[in-house]
């Protein structure tokens, strides 16, 4: 449980915060987030503007990414309503100024459910153009959809089971008792279980790009390209350092966003004995690392549009049942249609070969 007392905070920290009192990094938080949430929208744009110019039509997982762009932009307000609370500002500025009231549960929600989105769109994907023809990974498919499923929900559960009584941390309440679960580890385990997906989700593709009937140098481009979710990793293993930070930190309002929010949504007293040097980096690195997974999910579908030489119809056909008659496939590689997802990934004209035996997953 949580549970911080007065004698944490010391004369020394109390100095520090009187000679920086005007320290502000709000700014930070805005121009950071700002720049990589229009990235994630201009990736999404780029994507439908690609299967436009291309006659593709949107499925599954172009909605899935669009829902998680709604979810963005969601994050994005309330990053920018922190920092009008108070995010950025050392806690004494903070309390007597009266900026930081209540920051709303819904960020840890939000953050949630759009990692959900991103990666489930990354997963529809997958199995739009590799197809359930491999059976290994078919049910490796299923069993990281089923994981990133279960651990959203979880998450979720435990927002608004974390403390107790749950008016407690909802209503920031004044005059009655409560307790909270670690909050910081609550955010840490989080972390890791997501890290974690992206890590799924980066090895899945790969025994089947490394079986394709290609060059060398051809499936190492390929295996780069699909390779990029390692972005969306790092985001998230920096975000868990930022995180661990907490533990040892006292003034977190100016460099540490999710631990900052825990409190919030616990008591107003506990701002008087937590250090705020610590907030905007977890808070930025929260949002970057949803906008980078959005923008990742994008560029396998959007690499033509900055492709000179790309034809507008595809260099890469797909099928989605391999095991038709090769008449059959020649007569469907032709067309755009629910069977068929066409991707331009530069001038590699990719087929399965079917003697190659089943990659292990």
């Amino acid at each position: 449980m949580v549970s911080l007392s007065f004698s944490k905070i010391t004369i020394e920290e109390i100095n520090y915060q009187i000679l920086h009192y005007n320290e502000n990094r709000g700014h930070v938080v805005i121009v950071v987030t700002s720049i990589f949430f229009t990235l994630a929208l201009l990736s999404v744009v780029f994507r439908f503007v690609t299967k436009k110019l291309r006659g593709i039509k949107c499925h599954t997982e172009d909605v899935l990414i669009l829902f998680a762009l709604i979810l963005a932009i969601g994050l994005w307000a309330e990053a920018l309503l922190s920092v009008k609370f108070g995010a950025g500002k050392h806690s004494m500025r903070v309390v007597q100024e009266g900026g930081v009231d209540y920051i709303s549960k819904n960020l840890q929600i939000t953050y949630n459910v759009a990692h959900l989105s991103v990666k489930a769109s990354i997963l529809f994907f997958y199995k739009r153009i590799f197809t359930f023809v491999v059976i290994t990974f078919k049910r490796a498919w299923f069993a990281i959809f089923g994981y990133i499923i279960i651990t959203t929900l979880v998450g979720v559960i435990l927002v608004f089971t974390q403390c107790r009584p749950l008016r407690y941390a909802w209503d920031e309440p004044k005059g009655i008792e409560g307790e909270c679960i670690n909050l910081t580890a609550l955010e840490i385990s989080t972390g890791v279980l997501i890290a974690s997906a992206d890590l799924m989700l980066l090895v899945l593709p790969m025994p089947v790009l490394w079986s394709l009937r290609v060059s060398t140098k051809e499936k190492l481009l390929l295996c780069g390209l699909f390779a990029l979710g390692l972005l969306a990793l790092l985001a998230s293993i920096i975000r868990i350092t930022v995180l661990g930070q907490v533990v040892s930190s006292v003034d977190f309002t100016c460099k540490d966003f999710p631990a900052f929010l825990s409190i919030l949504l616990m008591h107003d007293k506990v701002l008087t004995q937590v250090n705020v040097d610590v907030m905007v980096n977890a808070l930025v690195w929260s949002l970057v690392e949803v906008n980078i997974g959005i923008i990742c999910a994008c560029i396998p579908t959007i690499k033509p549009l900055f492709n000179r030489n790309a034809k507008i119809q595809s260099t890469i056909a797909v099928d989605s049942d391999n095991s038709r008659t090769r008449s059959k496939t020649r007569s469907k590689r032709s067309e755009t249609d629910n069977d068929t997802l066409a991707i331009s990934l530069d001038e590699y004209p990719l087929t399965r070969n079917s003697s190659i035996p089943e990659p292990s997953i």
